[in-house]
This record gives C-alpha cells, sequence and structure tokens, in this order.
C-alpha cells in the first residue's frame, strides 16, 4: 500500500494527509448511492499511471463495491501530445502572423518604387530581387501556417478557377534571378493540349511549386531546372520538376518526405526550415493528386512529379461530400470589389477612405501608396477609434467610402467595428479586410461582420488599388 502515490487529480482534489489515499477513497466510497460511480483520479504504482474507479451495486443479496483500475499512460501520452499540438500551432500562428508584417512593406515598397520612371536597370534589377524574396519569404510563412493547420487537422483547400499558363509562368519568373547568379538554365514546358484555364487551390498550387523549384536550385550547382505541365490521358494536369543536380542516395528516398528530413538527406549545405518536401506532399493530396512522387539518381539528379484534376467536376464533388467550405478567393491578381466603383481619375477634396491598423509602419506604408495615387483618407489605430472617426465625419456632413480594416486590434476588433459601424446607416461604405488572418474560418467570420472583402497580408498594390 505504501508503494501507491495519488498523482494531481484531474477531476478531484484530495487532502493531502497521512490518511489520504486510494485506499481510504474506496472505503468512503460505501457512502454512494446504489449505481453510483465516481472517479478516483490517478495514482501512480510501480513506474506506472493507474486509473481507479468504483461503482457501488449489489452482488447477489449484499452491497458491494465494483473497482476498475485500468492503465492511464497512453491517455496521458495523448493529453500531453494533445497540449503541446496545441501550444505550436498558437506559436506558428503568432510568428506567420508578425512575420506577414515586414513582408507586407518590403512588397509595397517594391510595388511603389517599380512605378518610377527615373530608374537605372541596377535598381530594376535590385527591385526584382527584393519582390522575389519578400515572395518566398511568403512561401515560407505559408508553409509555417500550413504546418500549423497539419497539427490541428484544420488544413483546407480553396477551388477556384484559374488560367494554368499565367500561373506556371508567374512561378518560374520567381526562380529566374536566383538561377541566372547560378548560371543555371531554365526550361518551361508546357503542353499545347493543355486547357487554359482550371479549376483548383491556385495558391496551394503555387507553393508547392515554389518549394520544389527553390529546392532545385539549393541542389543544383550546373545544369538546367525544367518545369513541364502536360495534360494526361485522364485529363489531369501532370507538373514535375527536374534538375540535374546532385541527386538523392536510393536509401534516402523512403525518408525524404519527412519532417524535417528533406534538407538534411542531401550531401550540399541547405538552408531552410525542412518543412518544404512534407507539406507540398500534403497539400497535393489535399487538391487531388494521389502523390507527390520522386525519381532520382545521386549524382546525376532529380525529378518530382505529381497529378491532379483541374475540372469543375472537382468543385462538384467537393460540394457533394460537404467536407470543405468554399470561401471567397480574395488573393487572385483580379479582384473586384463587390458594388465599388472608384473613377480612373482621383478629384478628391475631402477623405473618403479610413485606414484602421493598430501597427503604425502598415498604416504608413497603405497611407504612402494611397496618397501617391492621389486618394485623400483617414487613419485610425483600432476598431473603437475607427467608429469614433466615421462618426465624426458623419456629424461634418461627409460619408467615408471605403474603410481598410485590420481584424486583429486591441480595445475593439476589426470585426467588432465593422458590425457598429454598418448599423449606423442604411448604406453603409464599403468595409475591406485587410490582415494577416488567412484562416477560412477568420475569412468568413470577416464576411459575416459585414465585410465586403477580406485581403491577406501582404496585399499587392495593384488589389490595393
Amino acid at each position: 500500500m505504501q508503494n501507491f502515490e495519488y498523482l494531481p487529480n484531474r477531476r478531484f482534489q484530495f487532502q493531502d494527509t497521512p490518511d489520504s489515499g486510494v485506499f481510504s477513497d474506496i472505503q468512503e466510497s460505501w457512502n454512494l448511492t446504489q449505481g453510483e460511480e465516481l472517479d478516483l483520479g490517478l495514482v501512480f504504482h510501480n513506474s506506472k499511471t493507474l486509473e481507479f474507479c468504483v461503482k457501488k451495486i449489489t452482488w447477489g443479496d449484499q452491497e458491494a463495491l465494483l473497482i476498475c483500475v485500468s492503465d492511464a499512460e497512453r491517455l496521458i501520452q495523448l493529453e500531453k501530445a494533445d497540449t503541446q499540438n496545441k501550444c505550436k500551432n498558437s506559436l506558428l500562428r503568432s510568428i506567420s502572423h508578425e512575420m506577414r508584417t515586414p513582408i507586407f512593406a518590403m512588397k509595397s515598397i517594391a510595388d511603389t518604387l517599380s512605378d518610377s520612371e527615373r530608374l537605372s536597370e541596377e535598381e530594376i534589377e535590385s527591385l526584382s530581387i527584393l519582390k522575389v524574396s519578400s515572395k518566398l519569404l511568403e512561401c515560407l510563412v505559408n508553409d509555417l501556417m500550413d504546418y500549423s493547420k497539419i497539427v490541428t487537422d484544420t488544413l483546407k483547400v480553396n477551388l477556384v478557377e484559374f488560367e494554368i499558363q499565367e500561373l506556371l509562368e508567374e512561378t518560374f519568373k520567381m526562380i529566374q534571378i536566383q538561377a541566372k547568379k547560378k548560371n543555371l538554365r531554365l526550361n518551361l514546358r508546357i503542353d499545347e493540349l493543355l486547357p487554359l484555364t482550371g479549376v483548383s487551390d491556385p495558391l496551394r498550387l503555387q507553393q508547392v511549386l515554389i518549394n520544389l523549384l527553390s529546392n532545385a536550385l539549393k541542389f543544383t550547382s550546373k545544369g538546367i531546372i525544367e518545369l513541364t505541365a502536360t495534360c494526361t490521358f485522364s485529363k489531369k494536369l501532370k507538373l514535375s520538376v527536374k534538375d540535374t543536380g546532385i541527386g538523392i542516395p536510393a536509401d534516402k528516398l523512403s525518408s525524404i518526405f519527412e519532417m524535417f528530413e528533406g534538407s538534411s538527406n542531401r550531401s550540399l549545405e541547405s538552408n531552410g526550415c525542412g518543412l518544404g518536401l512534407n507539406i507540398s506532399r500534403l497539400l497535393v493530396k489535399a487538391l487531388g493528386a494521389k502523390d507527390l512522387k520522386v525519381k532520382s539518381e545521386f549524382g546525376k539528379g532529380s525529378e518530382f512529379y505529381f497529378s491532379l484534376p483541374i475540372s469543375e467536376e472537382v468543385v462538384d464533388a467537393v460540394a457533394e461530400s460537404g467536407s470543405q467550405e468554399i470561401i471567397p478567393n480574395e488573393m487572385s491578381n483580379l479582384v473586384e470589389i463587390r458594388n465599388l466603383e472608384i473613377p480612373d481619375n482621383h478629384t478628391y477634396t475631402e477623405p473618403e477612405i479610413l485606414i484602421v491598423d493598430d501597427n503604425d509602419f502598415n498604416r504608413m506604408i497603405m497611407a504612402c501608396t494611397l496618397r501617391i495615387n492621389g486618394f485623400k483618407f483617414l487613419e485610425a489605430s483600432n476598431g473603437q477609434e475607427a467608429v469614433y472617426v466615421f462618426k465624426e465625419q458623419l456629424q461634418k456632413g461627409q460619408k467615408l467610402k471605403v474603410i481598410l480594416m485590420d481584424c486583429d486590434m486591441p480595445l475593439m476588433n476589426g470585426w467588432e467595428a465593422s458590425i457598429e459601424i454598418n448599423t449606423l446607416l442604411p448604406d453603409p461604405p464599403k468595409i475591406i479586410a485587410c490582415s494577416a488572418f488567412s484562416e477560412p474560418e477568420e475569412i468568413k467570420k470577416s464576411y459575416d461582420s459585414g465585410m465586403v472583402m477580406h485581403l491577406v497580408k501582404p496585399v499587392p498594390n495593384q488589389i490595393l488599388l
């Protein structure tokens, strides 16, 4: 009996006295009513964690106690793993949220400077490097976010129609500068039978291709990197990234898709967070592909390839399954704000736009972009201040037409402010969420609060304008 030791109970508190223990509690269980059960909690005994439960029953014509003892080690391990996963998810979401702010600044400054007509060739090349670097950093942030979603089993895709060749060319351009620095030859081969448009998640697809092309760049010091897109007999889009790099040893092929294993299985020094191949594999499966496959010969190069459906039946199948909720795609390059018309020649004399963001730097960047393009605007640092500014403008007889609203802010968040502002007028302003939140639930929350659009930071200037 002395070998038993109580662990902190998850359900009941026990007095810390010499008489306290599982046996004294069992003795007190005679006071239970017939059929009543009591969970006595966890007990540590001989390096094992046991869970004791007791139930008062009738055995023949006498009262008895039915005692159940079970091994709780597996349960505790699952609870610890669940807690750790939740902590990881919270940490990654926080990190990715904070990283989007400097990325937004980098992209906005690059876009603004690119409009200048007085740039030298060297400055244009430097801006191109800045744009590519910010896009690759954004891809890394998306990898972190996807990992957090995978951990919590909340990974979803957003299926929309997109232009296939345009996406491939845009993605391929992103590695051209780096390839040029390494004197690598790039080939983009697109099947003539490939349809102009397809249905999938273009952002996820581009994320996978960027991961694969970035890997090819890391491990190829000379030769060719080739991106090929073909149409299969079953009308699927087959994509492959092939390189003439160092290749992968045969005994390592089975483990390269494991978390944090991809880069360590190559012999050259590499960078990255070790998530790319693992997440890419999960993403292509989520997009409808059977798997992300690899062929490689050590010392000669590697080829990663997959085939995914791109027909409209994909959306129909998703709708029938009911497992996905289609969220409007606000990251497309062709975005039109519903029911909002902005003239080409801005001749505003009074501010008609309100920028709401608790980050001073974000407000500065958006203000600079709007000012250069001839817009007049006001600023607020939280939802409460936004409501006050909006009411103040109404009292002056001036109505704001557009509000660029951050979501996560102190005092009053953007969703709460949107709901309050929308109740003030029968014809409220167009409120656009500009947030680092990219979860489907948060995007839906923006629409439910009365916003007309949800833009995920970093927001390109051509979309913002």
